[in-house]
Parts: C-alpha cells; structure tokens; sequence
C-alpha cells in the first residue's frame, strides 16, 4: 500500500463543507492520524465554474441512481440498500483491471473507494463520532472570503483567500527546510501579494451546547456504551451533585466526581436492582426508601462509595466513605460517567500499599498434605486508601458536568 503523510482536499463551497466545525475537526484529525503532517482543505470559489470533484461527485450519484433503477446492482445480494454495499457497487465498478486499463491515459485514472463503519476502532482510521447533542463553535472570522485553510492541530487553523500550486508553495506542503517561516509566510510565492497564510491563524474552540435537555441527552447516550461493562467490583465513576463535607469543598473544581464500587443485586455479579420503565417512576428498597427514576433508567447497587482524603490538595488519593449501619447503598444510571475497563476512559481506583491476599488451606490427596487456595476477595482495612491516575481524573471531568 502506499503511503502519503500530506492530505490535501478538494471540495466545493456548499455550506455542509465549510464551515467552522468542519475546520475544528479537519484540525483534530491532525493530532488523531500519527501519520499525517499536515492537511490543507481548499474549496472552489462561488461563480468560478465547476472543479474536478463537482463533476466526479455527481457522476458517482448518478452512475448508483440508474443501477439501482436498472437492476445492475454489482454487490453480493444484487441490490443497494446500506453505505455498506454502495462501498461494494463502486469497489466492483471502479476498482477491476478493466477500468483501470480504459482510463489509464486520463489524468483521472484511478477513483478509490473507502468504507470507514461508524464502530471501527482501529486506530490508524479516524475516529467519526457523532455528537449527541450538536455542540457549539466559534466562527472562523472571514471564513466566506478565505478558500484555501491550513491545520495546525487543536483546533488551530489558517486561511489564505485563493489556493496556489507555485513551486516554493508545494515545497512548503512538503514543509521543505525554510519554505514557511513561523508566521506561516511563504516567502517565494508569486501571489503572495494576493493570499498569504501569514497573520490569519485562529482557533476554533467546541464547547458542549447548555440546558438540561442536552444534559440528559448525553447522559443517556453515556449509558448506553456502559451498560455491558457493568459487573460486581468493578469501579465507577458517579457525577456529583453535592458536597458530602466542608473538607470536600477543597477539591471543587469543574467536573467534579465521586468514586464507587459496583455490588451484586442478583447474586449472579450483575449490580441493577430495578430497571424503570414509565416516567416518573418510584421504587420501594428494603429499607423502606423511595427511589425516582424515568424510562430506560436503571437503580445500580453499590458496594461502596470512595470519596478524596483532605490531605492530598490533587485530589487523586481516595478513602472509604463510611456509610451508616445497615445502609443501602444505590444510585440511578444517569449519574454514571466511566466504568472500569471503558475502552474510552477505564476508570480505576488503584489500592496504596493494599494488604497481601491471604491463603487457606485445603486438604490433599496425600499424606498430610494440603494444597494453598485463594480466599477470594482481599478485605481492605477501614483506613485503606486508593490513588487515582491524573490522566482519568482529567477524562472524566471532561464527560461530568460543571458542578
């Protein structure tokens, strides 16, 4: 396969294309793709005719509207009804040694077709994933005047008003040593009275959109990818909504959280208790309490709550929240922001200095001997403590809300 570490794009000037959360996430993608080092996105003017990838396009939509029509599907089940088997009519059409051969002459001569499913985890393809909510983004200035943008990563983008394939331009998309100068000038460029990038990086920031019905949106979203990791043990982290103590008040920062450890409600290492299925709903525990919950939420038994020791100003080091005798210890799903063994962001609580496992015995077969077996859990003393690692306390303040 052959291997390119500069994208260049081309696209016309439809509003979908460019626009400021389209460049926040071109930029992203550089920072994404360890592969790639630099991308630059350039658009055709309004009113100056059409380019290669307008007539490209739309003969491709073309070409799938009348096999459809015409029966002339190319895919295994001889018909087009997902992106997946338009990927497989096209790969079919464009890919084979015949038409290769008839366009090899053509300064076009070659259209490659990718499928990238919405799931693929493998890291070397980029990550699409789609907003719950539509965030919010700040607007490129001039975006309408400029044509031509440069990413910088972060977020960060530059835009000259016209593209140019010059020769001391292309050496600097080959980052050539001393092609560009660190205000992004391009000193040999024969336009560059015309366009230049220099002076016109910005950076486009994403922040979540407000309100509670977003809140609760993302909220369930959020569940949905964590249910099927939830298993007796396993570590939690809960959104907080208050403060447990005075000593707390010192670690407030936005985001903040509590620690939990999942319990066992069925006796099978599953911790929901009850799944609500009507708005509204209340649950009566054990002990007499009552419980609210809205549809497609569920009530998480705990096993215990882990709050951060006043000593440690980081808030990485966790204790035991000693709760009261007899205590039933829930907490409805919507609070849930990482499990443990999340692929995303494996939320867990590591013991300092923890007890070592004890060893019973057993009988053996032979003559007074006995063979060593595990107890099963280790019992941590009330004074136990547990660190957390700074990178998922910073993951998953990112998913809490500002408390």
């Amino acid at each position: 396969m052959e291997e390119f570490d500069t994208y260049i794009g081309h696209r016309d000037n439809a509003t979908h294309f460019k626009s400021s959360n389209n460049l926040h996430w071109w930029s992203n993608q550089q920072d994404t793709l360890s592969y790639i080092r630099d991308i630059w996105i350039q658009y055709g003017c309004p009113g100056k005719g059409k380019g290669a990838w307008d007539g490209l396009g739309a003969m491709v939509k073309t070409k799938i509207r009348r096999d459809i029509t015409n029966e002339r599907c190319l895919t295994q089940s001889k018909r087009i009804r997902s992106a997946l088997e338009v990927a497989e009519h096209l790969r079919n059409l464009f890919s084979k040694p015949n038409y290769l051969r008839k366009h090899s002459n053509m300064k076009i001569n070659e259209i490659v077709v990718m499928y990238i499913d919405k799931d693929e985890t493998d890291p070397n393809y980029p990550k699409f994933t789609w907003p719950t909510v539509e965030p919010k983004y700040s607007t490129f200035k001039d975006i309408s005047k400029r044509y031509c943008f440069k990413m910088g990563g972060g977020g960060r983008v530059a835009g000259k008003r016209f593209c140019c394939f010059c020769e001391p331009c292309c050496r600097a998309l080959q980052r050539d040593e001393g092609s560009m100068t660190t205000l992004l000038d391009i000193p040999g460029c024969r336009r560059r009275h015309l366009s230049s990038f220099q002076g016109s990086e910005q950076t486009i920031t994403c922040t979540q959109a407000a309100g509670l019905a977003n809140q609760k949106a993302r909220a369930k979203a959020l569940w949905k990818k964590l249910k099927p990791l939830l298993q007796v043990g396993r570590h939690v982290a809960l959104q907080a909504r208050e403060l447990w103590s005075t000593e707390e008040r010192r670690h407030l920062r936005p985001g903040h959280f509590w620690g939990a450890e999942l319990g066992d409600a069925d006796g099978k290492g599953s911790p929901i208790i009850h799944t609500f299925t009507k708005k509204n709903e209340w649950f009566t525990l054990s002990d007499g309490r009552k419980v609210r919950g809205d549809e497609g939420e569920c009530l998480l038994l705990l096993r215990r709550y882990f709050d951060r020791v006043p000593e440690d100003l980081t808030g990485l080091t966790f204790r035991q929240w000693r709760e009261k005798k007899g205590e039933i210890l829930v907490v409805n799903s919507s609070e849930l922001r990482a499990v443990q063994k999340h692929q995303a962001n494996d939320f867990v609580l590591v013991p300092i200095n923890p007890p070592k496992l004890r060893q019973k015995t057993s009988r053996g077969t032979g003559k007074g001997k006995s063979n060593p077996a595990p107890e099963g859990e280790v019992v941590f003393p009330s004074n136990q403590k547990w660190g957390l690692d700074p990178d998922i306390d910073r993951d998953t303040r990112k998913v809490c809300e500002c408390t």
